[in-house]
């Protein structure tokens, strides 16, 4: 008798895996009706709020640059020296490419906390000492969004094919918007990145990093090997440093900020980096109206109400 057991399709970390076959072409039909209209929307907000902040900047210090490394991902790769009590966080490897030709191949913090607040000792990057507040703060924020956060999305694309092809019906909700964002992030005319999309470098809103330096740097996993999240963040959400109005540009290889350079990393945080969700269909865990994403959602108020809320059903993160 032959088995009629279905056979699972495999897990490959690929965040290339995105295009439109016959099979998930409703989600890329969904994305397109629900989600492409709220970017839009979104754009102008971010444009005008941008404007606005341009009155209210200043320069990131030691402890706003700390402070990011410390809530977010990041954190991960901060080692405790047990002689010094003193914090490094090290990326030895990296695959990271800019336009201009230039490459992020490792970088290296070292700082310490006290009496007097958070010091940076050393910053270097590319074995060459970076002293200038700003190019620290945008060569962390330049390998977190590309690298570490970046290979937070890895499985996503075969799960979502691994939930379509074998319906799975609990998981539904959390197929939809991986592959088709991923498709106009990598391959799109809307690509945010190298400023060579034809509307992103336009609208203010086109990213230095080269595409094909993140798919190769998404793949690269010496960063994370044997870690250990030794020092947790604090705050746990009720902050978010990529939020604050710091002055600094996309691009880590910038001297100086020009206010357009400002403008334009204000428009990539507020549309890019910060959750962008329809209102009239924000697929939160708390929306959605079945058995495992409620239950998912009341024992998650139970650790944070405020961050239970804003969680969406979604296999990206």
């Amino acid at each position: 008798m032959r088995s009629t057991t279905k056979k699972l399709s495999p897990f490959r970390p690929r965040i290339d895996d995105c295009e439109c076959t016959p099979s998930v072409q409703h989600l890329f039909r969904r994305h397109y009706l629900l989600q492409s209209p709220m970017y839009y929307i979104r754009w102008i907000y971010a444009v005008l709020y941008s404007l606005y902040i341009l009155f209210f900047l200043r320069d990131p210090t030691d402890r706003d640059i700390v402070g990011y490394i410390e809530n977010t991902t990041m954190a991960m790769l901060i080692r405790r020296d047990g002689k010094t009590g003193e914090y490094e966080v090290t990326v030895s490897d990296c695959k990271l490419r800019a336009s201009g030709g230039y490459s992020l191949k490792n970088m290296s913090l070292r700082y310490k906390t006290g009496r007097n607040g958070v010091q940076i000792l050393n910053f270097t990057r590319n074995g060459v000492d970076v002293d200038n507040g700003s190019e620290m703060f945008s060569t962390v924020y330049f390998y977190h969004i590309h690298s570490m956060h970046t290979k937070s999305h890895l499985f996503s694309n075969s799960l979502v094919r691994h939930i379509v092809d074998n319906d799975v019906k609990t998981l539904q909700e959390s197929s939809y918007t991986s592959m088709p964002l991923h498709y106009v992030l990598l391959h799109s005319s809307l690509s945010v990145l190298m400023w060579d999309g034809n509307m992103s470098r336009y609208l203010g809103y086109g990213n230095a990093c080269i595409r094909e330096s993140i798919l190769e740097e998404s793949r690269n996993m010496s960063a994370l090997e044997g870690h250990r999240a030794e020092h947790r963040w604090n705050l746990h959400g009720k902050d978010t440093f990529a939020g604050k109005l710091f002055r600094f540009s996309l691009h880590p290889w910038d001297k100086d900020c020009s206010l357009y350079q400002t403008f334009n990393t204000s428009v990539f945080r507020v549309l890019i980096t910060q959750p962008n969700l329809n209102p009239l269909a924000p697929n939160t865990i708390s929306s959605i109206n079945k058995p495992f994403y409620q239950n998912l959602y009341r024992e998650l108020r139970k650790i944070d109400p405020k961050m239970a809320d804003v969680v969406t059903a979604s296999v990206m993160y």
